[in-house]
């Protein structure tokens, strides 16, 4: 499975449908609020099975760097 499916999965997870997900939006666009954010956070770091530092979501964060940060993460 791709991060990008994982990734989904976990907006699936806070109620989010991964279908009107749109790459270059925001999590705020979106209409993630704090706690959402919070709850993703959570969600991706059981999915990934890795620890995320704290400022690693934030509502200005785009789908597509979300993800990227997330391989980077993974790769190092």
């Amino acid at each position: 499975m791709t991060v990008t499916n994982q990734v989904f999965d976990g907006f699936k997870q806070i109620k989010v449908d991964p279908s009107t997900l749109q790459h270059y939006r925001s999590l705020d666009d979106h209409g993630v609020d704090s706690q959402e954010a919070i709850e993703l956070h959570c969600v991706l770091e059981k999915i990934f099975n890795t620890r995320f530092p704290c400022n690693f979501i934030t509502k200005d964060l785009t789908i597509n760097d979300l993800i990227k940060n997330i391989e980077k993460i993974l790769r190092s």
